[in-house]
């Protein structure tokens, strides 16, 4: 489902301009999400700033508390951490939640378009995600981004599987 979050713009564009200051780091070795895929000879190209980075940044945290508060998000949130792809970048095929030693997982994404013509294929279905929306969906969900033309970035929240969304966020205009 996607909902349409414009009503933060001020709060996303404040979030995308600290995180950019901060600068991303790219995803090698550990700490790059693999799954399957190294097996496939098809490992993800991405760069990142992760939940734990944010807490070293008293600044950056507290506006994502904003941002999360505006939306109606915050109480629920249990990480947080910002995606980007740059121009030929992807996120390869994500099927590591499916494993049986990974267990049943007890959150869903909630993942923001910071940028514009923000693409991501959900159990073989294409999405596209305008700026100021957000998607969600369930980590066993089949998801991928195909290599994208310019840049891309999502801010990506894991909410537990048993918040309605549609119910706690602040503007119920769903797509």
């Amino acid at each position: 489902m996607i909902y349409d979050i414009s009503f933060a713009q001020k709060e996303l564009d404040s979030f995308t301009i600290v995180c950019n200051n901060m600068g991303f780091k790219r995803a090698t070795n550990i700490g790059r999400r693999t799954g399957k895929s190294n097996i496939r000879n098809n490992l993800s190209k991405y760069e990142y700033i992760r939940t734990a980075r944010f807490m070293h940044d008293m600044y950056a945290y507290e506006l994502i508390k904003n941002l999360a508060n505006t939306i109606g998000i915050w109480k629920y949130t249990l990480v947080n951490y910002v995606l980007q792809l740059q121009k030929g970048d992807f996120l390869d095929i994500q099927d590591d939640w499916r494993r049986v030693d990974h267990g049943n997982p007890i959150g869903k994404f909630f993942s923001i378009a910071l940028t514009r013509d923000n693409n991501i294929l959900i159990n073989n279905k294409n999405y596209f995600v305008p700026q100021y929306n957000a998607i969600e969906f369930n980590p066993t969900d089949i998801h991928e981004i195909k290599p994208v033309q310019s840049k891309n970035t999502w801010m990506i929240f894991m909410i537990p599987k048993g918040v309605c969304i549609a119910d706690v966020i602040n503007n119920n205009t769903i797509h």
